[in-house]
């Protein structure tokens, strides 16, 4: 089992990727449909308010425009990081009522305060207090934020095996997914044959997104089904 440190870097990647599937789909839905395209990484850097500078982030923005399609991708560390947070997270919400408060009692001793606000609630280790931070789990793991691995198309004229944000994962039904998907479309048009291309590849990861969006949700909470590592082979 990772040291808890290296759970709490295993939580803030796996925040920075839900908040770009957030942001992807806030973009694509509004009034002027933006699809976003850039790269997550992971790695040394130092941030001084809005100042931000060291090696991830010269790696992020060198690899942010590679994809030949509307990506938001992940480097490999990322991707290795977010299995083990979902891991933690799915081990956690199907675990007995002792493991789970122990767990919220260890993250409250280092400092977590939404833990230690929560373990001081009057109702707390009650059966419906547990219920609560089982759903809580639930939430994080109700669709697949990455899908890896993904033949991703670059600039090179050629593919990589990669992860890449689901812009399905906010998408509550399937009114939502439709919706993304037409605004997709209604932005990817052009008479040139790069944006065909860009246009072509965007759709083909969409089709496969969407379907383990639906796969995802199908599976989660049935036990003869545990949660699938979400791929595109």
């Amino acid at each position: 089992m990772a040291p808890t440190d290296e759970r709490q870097k295993n939580l803030l990647v796996s925040v920075a990727c839900e908040s770009a599937a957030v942001l992807d789909h806030l973009f694509i839905d509004s009034e002027m449909p933006l699809p976003l395209r850039g790269c997550i990484s992971l790695g040394r850097h130092f941030c001084d308010g809005d100042f931000l500078i060291g090696p991830a982030v010269d790696q992020a923005a060198e690899y942010m425009n590679e994809p030949e399609g509307a990506f938001i991708w992940v480097l490999p560390g990322v991707v290795e990081r977010h299995k083990s947070f979902r891991d933690r997270a799915l081990e956690i919400m199907n675990a007995p009522k002792e493991t789970i408060l122990n767990a919220h009692a260890i993250a409250a001793l280092r400092g977590a305060g939404d833990a230690a606000t929560l373990l001081a609630h009057p109702e707390a280790g009650s059966d419906l207090f547990i219920e609560a931070l089982r759903m809580t789990y639930t939430q994080i793991l109700s669709a697949p934020t990455i899908i890896e691995p993904y033949p991703m198309p670059i600039k090179r004229g050629t593919t990589i095996d990669a992860g890449i944000i689901n812009p399905f994962m906010s998408a509550r039904n399937e009114d939502d997914r439709k919706r993304i998907l037409a605004r997709y479309e209604q932005f990817l048009q052009g008479d040139r044959i790069e944006i065909w291309s860009k246009r072509q590849n965007t759709m083909k990861f969409l089709a496969i997104a969407e379907e383990a969006a639906v796969k995802f949700r199908a599976t989660l909470g049935n036990p003869d089904h545990p949660v699938p590592v979400v791929g595109s082979r």
